[in-house]
């Protein structure tokens, strides 16, 4: 009986389905990767919109108090005589929906004891119905002193 060279169709069929299940796993790690990296731009995104607002209430610390809101995604309407804290609301605003479209950010400040100051809490993250935890990308404290 003669030898043939070469390889039989069991051993090609194996070669394929080892090939296959090495070139899924290396794709799946990727699009895995690829998410990773999608949150952590929203993340920096998030870090810089929440910096900009911790911002504004120190360039008007002498009105911080008035610096406790929550804006969403409907525009914020601006009535006579705006305040800088309702101005900057709105531009906060608009920065959030420019930088992470569909977000929403909460402003608290309040008094700290015992120091000249009132420390500020910004939180940004993903709206969800009344009831459920909060879905938040970030939550930014400082202290701005007076």
């Amino acid at each position: 009986m003669k030898m043939e060279n070469g390889f039989t169709m069991i051993e090609v069929m194996i070669s394929l389905v080892i090939l296959t299940i090495a070139v899924l796993a290396i794709a799946s790690a990727d699009i895995a990767i690829l998410g990773q990296s999608a949150q952590s731009a929203n993340r920096l995104k998030a870090v810089t919109t929440a910096e900009n607002m911790i911002e504004m209430v120190r360039r008007n610390n002498k009105m911080a108090a008035a610096y406790n809101f929550n804006v969403g995604t409907d525009p914020v309407v601006l009535s006579g005589v705006p305040t800088m804290a309702e101005i900057d609301r709105q531009n906060w605003q608009v920065q959030i929906q420019q930088a992470i479209p569909g977000m929403i950010g909460t402003v608290a400040t309040g008094l700290v004891a015992g120091v000249s100051g009132m420390r500020v809490t910004v939180t940004i993250g993903r709206p969800v119905p009344a009831g459920l935890p909060p879905d938040n990308i970030l939550t930014l404290n400082s202290f701005v002193g007076q």
